[in-house]
This record gives C-alpha cells, structure tokens and sequence, in this order.
C-alpha cells in the first residue's frame, strides 16, 4: 500500500544518473578524463545495484510511480547495452584526441610532441609507456605527475614515483616541480628499496634493519658464508662431490665431441685426465681415492680373433672384428687382480633410461648401449655400468657416489662390495679444493642466494629451471651450485632470523607480502615505475601488489610502467626483460604507449639499434625515429651488421669459444680502422653485443679486461678514440663484464647499446 503520493524512493535521481553515465557514452565531445575499467565497471554494477533494490522495495508501488520505474527499466536496459569495452574504448579515444588537438592551449602538453601527450593523457588500471633511447621518458612522466595534478584527478600524497637510483628521483621531483608549480614534498619519489622501508615501517612499527652481511662485496659477507660452507662440508661429506664439480667447471676445456657438451679435467695423483663429463671425473677420483688401478678409455680389444674362433665360434670372432673396425673403448677398464677386470661403462641415461634431451641421436644412443651389453656377453667380459640419472641424485646429496662405484664393479666382479673396500681402502678420504677455488665458489653462492632472493625463487622453481637448461655438463654444474648454495642458505636465513634482520632482497618480499595480507593500505591513486625492464622477480612481485592492494578508499591504484627491452642491461641483478615484454598479458585492462622519437642520435643509429635489436625473437617489435638533423656517424655512414658464432669466428682465422668471439669483433674493428683513413674525422663506432650468460661463465674482471683492450688501442694505428653507448657516456662495458656480473639463477639476453 502507498504510504506517500510523494517521490521518496530516490527513482528519479537514479534515472538521472543512468543517463548521465549513457551520454558520457554516446556524447562526441567523450568524457573529461580517461574511463578506467576498474572504475567504469565498479560505476555499472553500483547503478545496476541500486537500481535491483529501487525495484525491490517497490513492488507494490503506487500508480504515480509505476511510470517512472519502467523509465527506470528502459534506462538500465539502454545502460546495459552500451556499456561495453568497444563503447569504452570509443569514449576514451575521443576523450585522448580532444585533449591532444587542444594540446597548445594546455600548460603541460604544450611542452610535449604527440605521443608523450597520449602517454600522458591515458589513464587506463594498468599503462606501459616503451620508451626507447632518448625519447623523453623522463619528461614524459613528469608530465603525467603534473597534468594529474593540475587537473585534480590524483592529491600529492596520493601518488608514488618509483625510480631505480636516487639521481633518478632526484631529476624527475625537479622536473614535476617546475611542470606543475607544486611541491613534491607529500608525494613519494624514490626507490623501490625507500618504499618498501616506509610501508614495513608503517606495518610494523619499527623499520627493517639491514644485516651488515647484505652487502654482496664486504669482506664480512664473504669471511661468515665461507664458515658456512665448512660447517656444510662438516655435516655432509657427500656435498664434496658438488664442490668438486664446481671446481671443475672453471678449467675452460673445449667441448669434446657432438654428444658431450665439454671436456672435464680431472686431477688425480699421477697426473691428470681429460673425460666426457663431470661424472666421469667422480669415477675417476673414486677409483683414485681408494688406489684402484684403472685405465680411461682403454682398448677393449687388442688382438685380433684366433683361427680357433673363426672356425669354432665365429660370433665371437665377429664381435671382436668389429669392436677393432670402431675401435670400441669402454669408459674405465679396472684391474682389480692380474686376471680380474672389470670395464665400467658410464650411460648418460636418467633414472628413467633416457638419455639428455638436446642428444642429437637418442634412439641410436639406446642401442649403442645394447649392443655394448651384448659385446660384453659375448666376449664374457665383466661389466659393471652406471648412469648420469644416479649421478644427479649424488649431487642432490641423496647419494653416495663412492657406494654407488664400488658396489657396481663389486657386482660385475662377484664380490662383497665390503670385501673390495676392505682390500682397498681408502689412500685418500678427503678432496680439498685450493684457496682460489673455495674463494670462486664462495663468491658463487654469495651471487646466487642474491639472485634467488631477488627473482622471488624458490628450491623446487630452481630445480626445474636447471633441467631445462641445455647441455648435460651445464646441468651438473648448475645442479651443484644449487645443492650448495640451498645448504648455506639456510643457513643464511636462520643467521639474519636469530638477529632479526633482513637483507635488501627479502626486504622487497616482505613489503610484498604485507600488502598481498591486507596489513596495510597505502591509498595511492596513482603509481609510475620507470626502468621497468630491468626489474626483477621481487620487485616485480612487489609492484604488482602496491597495484592491487594499495589503491585507496576500496579502489586500485592506476599503474603505469615506463622501460624499453631493448635496454635491459641489469641480468646480472636479476633484471628480466621479460615483465616488459609480458606486462600486457597480465589479465588487467592495459594500453600500450610507445615513444618512437629520439633526440639522442640520428636515423641510421636508429635503424641500426632497431636491426640489431630484433635479431633477439623475444624483443618487442617497435619504431625508433632518428633525428634527422644528426649525423651521428660522421661524413660516412656505414653499418655493419654481423652475428658472431664459433663458426663465423673460425673463419675470420679463429677458434670456437669465447676469445675467438673477441678475435672476431677485433678483425671487424680492424677493417673499419682502416676505412677511417680516407675520412677526415676520426671514427665512432657503436658496439651491439648480445650474449648468453650461464651461471658457468667467468672471466678477468672488468677493470682488468677493459684496461688491456685500452692500452692495446692506444699503441695501434687503427685506435677506436670512443665509444658510443647509451648514456653517450666514454665507457666500455664488454663481455668481460658480463661475465663477471653474472645471472645464477636463469641465463638471460645482456644488451650495450
């Protein structure tokens, strides 16, 4: 029953708002800001829910209300069917072109060209702006800051920029201050480091404080892991099997055939040998150990078949032809008495029995291994086999390797393994490592619980990158640093846990995690993140929990990162292009902005950072406009596009590896020292390099490396008298440091523009 012929029921005002919301849809002019998703479909459901409890609370509504609820009925029905993502997208497009055709008039666009005006002017949940060399990103986001203020769309103390140094934060509050004519005082500008600090300090009630063993290069880092590591050796003798290996992996030895990926060198008291693998050389520092005669790759048959076998048993007179037509070598042949010996096969094959994924062959490999089995049998010689999948469980520390060699030649000779350690003992129970390489090694798991920390890894992630990596002795290597640096990290963790203190890694993690908890709501409505392509695992972790959880009154913050894949160069701290590259597939509504023009240099060093650059599969694809004005490579302007491989090094009169790669870039340096005679000016070159770097690679460090490619410049006619790399700055950063400033936890792409 009506208990009013007055409209209390609020339906015309909702009605109101329902057009509102239509005409801002259909309205030519667009709306006057950008239509967040987030926003536009929190506005929708509150209308449409509003609307459900007006028609809830009125079904027995009065005869003068009736109209207006079917009023409100076709409203909400018209609402529903404009209220899509093309009509969205329509509405901001005319909002972006009416404020970039109005761009002279504006006090911050007026200072920008086109596309750092869209970048400023679009508002989406989630914006990243590529911006490659010399394009302004800079002043692109300082424009972005300024236009939200001026226009009131963002408060000050509402907004955070976060940038990867101080001098970064530094020049952009500068910047904002002169764009807009306010102070940055109540905003945040600063690291990512800086933020996090104040939100656990918010959280927490106190700030976090840094262990002095953070620091990656003190001396008291290195001097308390190295007492770790020996008190892991002291509780687990069978992790000297992973430090043997990582031992190993710094002798640079070449590969040494199609099927095994390097060449191992082993030390043992008469000398040392050269195997196919890191197991291999474990065999041999058994059979060492306990003073077992052996020999490596010994004949397997040295006289040919009698006339007695040729005329009684010719299979074995075959067999023995053959293995002298191949020359069939096993891998150990084990003299355990005058007339008892053993040969010892090792198969590279899994627990499974399948053999490395990159094997070119695995199928032959198999019956390789069939027909050796066989041989053996034929001939009754005793063989005794293990394979590469036991091996890893040894370096996994699930295994005793010593057992495993000893009771597998104890087998094939039909004797007590007891019996044989009884009758051999050990000559020498303990492999100690030399100075330098306990000194590597440390160095090793001080970067790689670094690099865990800060790509947010956990054991078993670790593990599964490991087992796609390619090459099996790249595997065994990576596997025993792992094994390794996990044991010392416990350790590590229990250290900064007892002092409660933390380091700069799971400092970020941490602010992460009391956002993700909902401990704490910094109410940002805005947040800009430059050099996104060098982010790593942590921060990224970190920045994607500030958008969700850290928006104010119920509401995400806008997100917008700013970087160039192109010029990620921070790998070595974990850095991954990859959240530049992914950062739009991450489910939230995303625009793209690409700033394409650069001041910094001219057209052909645009088009040729541009070819270079997409030789990587992975690297977005986008424009870069030179400056036509300059000519940035003199009178003449040639470019030299090459691909370095071992191959192409050979034929430049080089070797496979690393220094023929060197060889190489200096045979071109040559060829253009001498083009420069013909020129008046002396000639700036711009190096691109591109590699893979390992968790194996090392090399002299830097300062080292750089100071002998200078003084040999300096005394040859052909002297380079600069470089040009992406700052302009006179600087070399060559491979050597690359591979001193190495990434343990994953191999990425290192880029010198």
């Amino acid at each position: 029953m009506c208990k009013s012929n007055k409209p209390t029921n609020g339906v015309a005002s909702l009605v109101q708002a329902i057009n509102r919301e239509i005409g801002v849809l259909e309205s030519l002019n667009g709306p006057r800001r950008w239509i967040r998703r987030s926003f536009f479909e929190k506005r929708i459901n509150e209308l449409e829910r509003r609307a459900r409890t007006v028609n809830e609370r009125n079904t027995m509504a009065c005869q003068w209300l009736r109209p207006e609820l079917r009023a409100l009925g076709a409203s909400l029905k018209k609402l529903q069917s404009h209220a899509t993502e093309e009509n969205r997208h329509v509405a901001n497009e005319r909002y972006a072109e009416r404020r970039i055709q109005n761009a002279k008039a504006d006090p911050v666009l007026k200072r920008l060209h086109p596309a750092q005006q869209r970048a400023v002017v679009v508002a989406e949940d989630t914006q990243i702006v590529l911006a490659g060399a010399g394009t302004g990103k800079t002043e692109t986001m300082a424009a972005k800051v300024a236009d939200a203020l001026r226009r009131g769309h963002a408060e000050p103390q509402r907004i955070a920029v976060i940038t990867f140094t101080k001098k970064a934060a530094k020049e952009i509050s500068d910047r904002i201050e002169t764009m807009a004519g306010h102070s940055v005082d109540e905003m945040f500008i600063g690291t990512i480091h800086g933020l996090g600090t104040r939100l656990l300090t918010q959280a927490t009630g106190r700030g976090p404080r840094i262990d002095p063993i953070a620091e990656p290069h003190s001396s008291q880092r290195y001097a308390i892991l190295k007492r770790m590591l020996d008190d892991v050796f002291a509780t687990n003798a069978r992790l000297r099997e992973a430090l043997a290996v990582r031992a190993q992996a710094h002798v640079r030895l070449p590969p040494n055939d199609g099927k095994h990926d390097k060449t191992v060198r082993v030390s043992i008291r008469t000398g040392s040998i050269d195997v196919r693998s890191h197991a291999e050389a474990a065999i041999c520092r058994v059979l060492d150990n306990r003073g077992i005669p052996f020999k490596y790759e010994a004949t397997y048959v040295e006289a040919p078949a009698s006339e007695e076998e040729r005329t009684q048993r010719p299979e074995v007179a075959n067999v023995k032809d053959t293995c002298r037509k191949t020359g069939y070598r096993p891998d150990f042949k084990i003299t355990l008495e005058e007339d008892l010996v053993v040969w010892l096969e090792h198969w590279g094959i899994d627990e499974k029995g399948n053999p490395p994924k990159e094997w070119d062959h695995p199928r032959e490999y198999i019956e390789d291994i069939s027909r050796k089995r066989q041989t053996h049998e034929v001939l009754g010689t005793r063989l005794a086999e293990t394979n590469w999948g036991q091996y890893k469980e040894v370096l996994d520390g699930d295994r005793d390797w010593d057992s495993t060699v000893v009771e597998a030649v104890a087998s094939a000779a039909g004797l007590d393994p007891g019996s044989l350690k009884h009758r051999f003992p050990f000559v020498d129970e303990s492999w100690t490592p030399d100075a330098q390489t306990i000194q590597i090694v440390v160095q090793e798991v001080s970067e790689w619980i670094i690099a865990a920390g800060r790509c947010g890894l956990e054991e078993a992630e670790i593990r599964r990158r490991i087992e796609v990596m390619d090459g099996m002795s790249a595997r065994d290597e990576a596997r025993a640093l792992a094994v390794l640096a996990q044991a010392v990290r416990t350790r590590y963790d229990a250290r900064l846990d007892d002092a409660g203190t933390t380091d700069f890694e799971k400092m970020v993690l941490g602010a992460a995690r009391v956002l993700e908890s909902g401990e704490i709501r910094p109410e940002f409505e805005m947040v800009i993140v430059d050099e996104w392509q060098d982010v790593n695992g942590a921060q990224e972790r970190f920045v994607r929990a500030l958008s969700k959880h850290g928006g104010s009154r119920g509401s995400r913050p806008s997100l917008c990162v700013v970087g160039d894949d192109w010029q990620s160069i921070y790998g070595f701290q974990g850095g991954d292009p990859g959240y530049t590259r992914d950062f739009p597939k991450k489910g939230d509504a995303c625009e793209r902005t690409d700033l394409t023009r650069t001041w910094r240099f001219g057209k052909a060093r645009a088009d040729a950072t541009r070819h270079w650059a997409l030789g990587d599969p992975d690297a977005v694809d986008k424009k870069i406009e030179g400056d036509e004005g300059k000519d940035d490579f003199g009178v003449a302007t040639e470019v030299v596009g090459r691909t370095i491989t071992a191959e192409g090094a050979r034929s430049l009169g080089g070797s496979a590896g690393e220094e023929s790669a060197e060889m190489a870039v200096r045979a071109i340096l040559r060829k253009i020292g001498e083009k420069r005679r013909r020129y008046t000016r002396d000639t700036s070159v711009l190096l691109l390099a591109r590699r893979r770097n390992t968790v194996a690679d090392r090399g002299r460090s830097a300062s080292e490396e750089e100071r002998s490619v200078r003084e040999e410049w300096r005394e040859k006619p052909w002297k380079i008298p600069h470089w040009v790399s992406r700052h302009d700055e006179e600087e070399v950063r060559d491979a050597a440091r690359e591979r001193a400033l190495k990434n343990v936890a994953e191999g990425l792409d290192h880029r010198v523009l």
